[in-house]
């Protein structure tokens, strides 16, 4: 299964998001500008929520 984890949370970012989850792949994080923009999408997309780059490089700098 592919992860991924999507850069924008309203918007194109959030339609990427749907568009993979129905494609099979696992979102596993989305990271907004805002933490209520993040917060609302990763609760509407039952996924993690993340409000900075450096939060989304170590979150995902395990699986490296």
């Amino acid at each position: 299964m592919l992860n991924v984890g999507i850069f924008g949370a309203s918007g194109i970012g959030f339609v990427h998001a749907r568009v993979f989850q129905s494609l099979g792949a696992n979102v596993t994080a989305i990271l907004g500008t805002t933490k209520d923009s993040a917060a609302e999408s990763a609760s509407a997309l039952s996924v993690n929520c993340i409000t900075s780059v450096y939060a989304a490089y170590r979150y995902y700098a395990k699986d490296l």
